[in-house]
């Protein structure tokens, strides 16, 4: 069994500590308040790195991979398979080096207002004292666990209804199937379509100072952004990964 880490905004967080039973935030497993152990987040999507491309030979390529078969690249997945744990790193902070009880260690879902405990406080304030990116929270501070149950190859927009309640899409009181995937498209966008800076071409890998962004639509093209190539790569094949939260190791 191996462990992968995985990067998870704010709200995302907040989505896999919700119970589905009864609605609360539990950072325990299973639930503190009902015992439940369904939360309202248990799938997620990740663009795939390199994106792969059909040769029109009955093969893809897949940075230097040539696979016949789409299943055929599963087991190529960076964040593991059915079995393995994935552990999310978030948002996160050190307790002021003067307070000795804990805890010891702030995580940004736990508040609302974004303000970190005793932040607007001058006597305890330290330079320590502030949010840290998630891409920077060693395991130590790790406190919520997922096991997969499942990965899956597909493009974006191939998303079902039952994916998008999976990923955490709030109903709103309606089971109209197009308005909860318009929900996730909105999500999606929100979090992939920015340019981003990147280190790699998207296709193949090379070495290349350049942006990359994922958005929904499906619209696959090249342009320049801050003097920089961009590659705007729609409708992404992604990782589509299942998982349930479990206790830690």
């Amino acid at each position: 069994m191996m462990q992968h880490p995985i990067l998870y905004s704010t709200p995302m967080i907040r989505m896999i500590m919700t119970c589905a039973k009864c609605g609360k935030i539990s950072v325990p497993f299973p639930c503190k308040y009902c015992g439940s152990t369904e939360f309202v987040k248990n799938q997620t999507r990740r663009a795939m790195k390199p994106q792969p491309w059909y040769n029109g030979q009955a093969i893809w390529r897949w940075g230097p991979l040539s696979l016949a078969y789409e299943s055929d690249w599963i087991r190529y997945c960076p964040y593991g398979g059915p079995g393995d744990l994935l552990w999310p790193r978030e948002t996160w902070a050190h307790a002021p080096q003067n307070i000795t009880t804990a805890p010891h260690i702030y995580y940004r879902a736990d508040y609302e207002s974004g303000e970190l405990p005793g932040s607007r406080v001058q006597d305890i304030w330290q330079c320590d004292h502030h949010w840290r990116p998630s891409i920077h929270m060693p395991k130590e501070a790790c406190r919520l666990w997922l096991g997969i149950s499942e990965v899956r190859v597909q493009r974006l927009q191939e998303i079902s209804y039952d994916d998008c309640i999976a990923e955490g899409i709030d109903l709103c009181n309606s089971s109209v199937g197009w308005i909860v995937r318009e929900q996730y498209e909105l999500l999606w966008d929100f979090l992939n379509a920015k340019a981003k800076p990147a280190k790699h071409n998207p296709y193949t890998l090379a070495r290349e100072d350049c942006y990359v962004s994922y958005p929904w639509p499906d619209v696959r093209r090249t342009g320049i952004y801050r003097g920089k190539a961009h590659y705007i790569v729609g409708n992404p094949w992604v990782w589509a990964l299942s998982f349930q939260r479990t206790v830690k190791p």
